[in-house]
């Protein structure tokens, strides 16, 4: 996903040479990515990529057509989405206050809520994951 999703980025007019400079990522390894010879480029590196792009890792690895599409057909679910992301929010403000947390930037707060909203529909039947959720708390937000 993330090869053709940076590809499409690459057709309109950016070169990989200029990516390159732009993410601090090597001309190579985004060879590679394109080519698909790394299929799994890591976290730090699609960050990197979709930072020089001005894009959200979500969109760039393909993320954010599955949230987009899901809320599209499921608008009847309004009311079960609205207490998913209640829920969210209060169990991010329970791990803030628990663990302290004095501060913390709106992208961690962003991505850790985006996470557990896209997990909980996609592989928890619109019902928060507490454990998907405490780890994702504990690697994202400290």
């Amino acid at each position: 996903m993330i090869k053709d999703n940076l590809a499409k980025k690459l057709t309109f007019g950016l070169k990989r040479s200029d990516l390159s400079k732009k993410s601090g990522v090597s001309e190579e390894l985004l060879y590679r990515i394109l080519t698909g010879k790394t299929e799994n480029p890591g976290v730090y590196t699609v960050s990197k990529i979709a930072d020089a792009l001005s894009v959200s890792v979500d969109e760039l690895i393909g993320r954010k057509e599955f949230f987009d599409q899901y809320i599209a057909t499921h608008q009847d679910d309004l009311e079960v989405q609205q207490k998913l992301f209640l829920e969210v929010c209060a169990f991010i403000k329970e791990h803030i206050q628990n663990n302290n947390i004095k501060t913390l930037k709106i992208q961690e707060i962003i991505y850790v809520l985006r996470g557990m909203c896209d997990y909980s529909i996609k592989h928890n039947g619109c019902k928060l994951s507490k454990d998907f959720a405490s780890w994702l708390c504990k690697n994202n937000i400290t």
